[in-house]
C-alpha cells in the first residue's frame, strides 16, 4: 500500500472520491427529504414538543421517557455537566436534517515529525438538526466550564437526543435507507462522551494513506485537514444486497441459474 501512494496518485484518487461523495451526498439528501414526514419529532413526541398534537397514546409517553433517561445520564456526565431536568413541552427550533461528513482526529507521524490532522470520511455522514451540528456541539463543549452557556448547551444536547429518539422509534427509516444502500447506525465520539451520534454510511470503504503522504499533502495545502480517499477494490467488489438476498433464496430452493 505504501508504494502505491504518492502525491500524483493521491490527486487522482481525491478527484474520484470527491465526484463519488458529491453524487452520493446529493442522493442521500433527496432520500432524507422524501422521508422527512416519517421523522418529524412532533409525530413521535406529540404534545411533549411545543405545537405537537395531543395524541393521548403510550407511544409519545414512551418516547419522552426515553429522552428523559438519555438526557439525565448525559447531563450529569463529565463531558456535559448540566442540570438533570429540562422544561416541557420542548421548544424544537427546527425539525429538518443536516448532513455533515464524519471526521476524527489523527496523529500523523513521519520520521521525527508528528502532526495532529483532522481527517474526514467522505462516505460517512452525521445526521443532526441545523444550527446544532457537530461543529457547534464541539465549540460548546470546548468552552471552559466557567464560561459555558449552559442553556445553549442544554438546547443543543436536547436537539441531538430528540433526533436520536425520533429515528429510533421509526425503524422503517433504517430499512428503507438500507434498501437504497445507505446504512444507518449509532456511533460514539470520545469528545462527545456517551452521546449517541446518528451516522449514515455508504458500503464503500475510504482509506487513509500513509502518514508521510498525509503530512506532505497538508503542507502543500497549508491546512491541518485531510480527506480519506476511496478504496477502489471496495468499490469494484461492492455487493448488491437485493441480489444477495435473492441468490440465497435461489440456493435454498435448489434453483440453478444459467451461466
Amino acid at each position: 500500500m505504501d508504494q502505491a501512494f504518492d502525491i500524483p496518485r493521491l490527486l487522482v484518487l481525491r478527484k474520484l472520491t470527491r465526484a463519488v461523495a458529491d453524487t452520493l451526498t446529493s442522493e442521500l439528501k433527496t432520500y432524507l427529504a422524501t422521508l422527512a414526514p416519517l421523522i418529524q419529532p412532533r409525530q413521535v413526541f406529540g404534545e411533549f414538543i411545543r405545537g405537537g398534537a395531543k395524541q393521548g397514546t403510550s407511544d409519545s409517553d414512551r418516547a419522552f421517557k426515553q429522552l428523559q433517561e438519555l438526557y439525565q445520564t448525559l447531563a450529569r456526565s463529565k463531558a456535559f455537566g448540566l442540570r438533570e431536568d429540562f422544561e416541557s413541552p420542548l421548544e424544537i427550533l427546527n425539525s429538518s436534517i443536516e448532513l455533515t461528513s464524519a471526521d476524527y482526529s489523527h496523529q500523523a507521524v513521519s520520521g521525527s515529525e508528528t502532526k495532529t490532522i483532522t481527517v474526514t470520511s467522505p462516505l460517512k455522514w452525521v445526521l443532526s438538526i441545523p444550527s446544532f451540528g457537530p461543529q457547534r456541539l464541539r465549540e460548546l463543549l470546548g468552552t471552559p466550564f466557567a464560561r459555558r452557556n449552559s442553556a445553549e448547551l442544554q438546547q443543543c444536547l436536547l436537539h441531538w437526543l430528540v433526533l436520536h429518539v425520533t429515528i429510533a422509534n421509526r425503524p422503517g427509516v433504517a430499512h428503507i435507507l438500507s434498501g437504497l444502500r445507505f446504512q444507518l447506525a449509532t456511533a460514539r465520539y470520545a469528545e462527545f462522551g456517551e452521546l449517541p451520534v446518528i451516522q449514515v454510511a455508504f458500503p464503500v470503504s475510504t482509506i487513509r494513506p500513509p502518514d508521510d503522504v498525509i503530512i506532505q499533502s497538508t503542507e502543500m495545502s497549508g491546512m491541518s485537514a485531510f480527506e480519506e480517499v476511496i478504496d477502489i477494490d471496495s468499490l469494484t467488489n461492492m455487493h448488491d444486497p437485493v441480489k444477495d438476498r435473492l441468490m440465497e433464496l435461489f440456493n435454498q430452493h435448489g434453483a440453478k441459474l444459467k451461466s
